[in-house]
């Protein structure tokens, strides 16, 4: 059974060592690996993680559990300094990340997080929730306008020493 709860710095652990896996998973093989090393270094830590989920006015994290086992998670920002100029007049939230572990892809717990991060941003009376995917991810991009999003721009996404171009996709709420 699927069970997705709200993190607190105790599940700090449980997030980086999800945010690593998910992240090699997913872009190991399309960059340098000293610059997705780096990445996880600077940005999937524990300490880093748990300066976040302490940061309860503006960041969240939420942890899909798959029989009790942590399987993904996803990570939702309410920061207008990092919104697109396009969002600057909109209540927006963000989703920072999503990942699920890919031996449980295909069994909807990304669609379950992604719901999960509406209600929230509903919560928090958004008009709008609105994330960023590399324009290569075709896997994701499908995921995301199958979920109603909608192309809004660019944004650029630096990797170490590689810049990426990232749509920026919106769905109103």
């Amino acid at each position: 059974m699927l069970a997705i709860r709200l993190a607190t710095p105790a599940d700090a652990g449980v997030v980086a060592e999800l945010s690593s896996i998910t992240f090699k998973e997913t872009y190991w093989g399309t960059d340098t690996d000293e610059n997705i090393l780096q990445h996880i270094d600077a940005y999937f830590n524990e300490e880093q993680i748990c300066t976040e989920i302490e940061d309860a006015n503006a960041n969240w994290y939420f942890i899909a559990y798959l029989n009790e086992q942590p399987v993904g998670y996803i990570r939702l920002r309410h920061d207008i300094l990092l919104k697109p100029d396009y969002l600057q007049s909109k209540e927006a939230l963000e989703v920072a990340r999503l990942y699920v572990l890919k031996a449980f892809h295909g069994q909807k717990i990304g669609w379950q997080l992604l719901q999960q991060a509406e209600k929230f941003a509903e919560q928090l009376q958004c008009e709008v929730i609105w994330l960023c995917v590399w324009k290569e991810n075709q896997k994701a991009l499908l995921f995301y306008q199958q979920g109603g999003f909608e192309l809004a721009g660019e944004y650029l996404f630096q990797l170490g020493t590689s810049t990426y171009i990232d749509w920026a996709m919106t769905k109103k709420l």
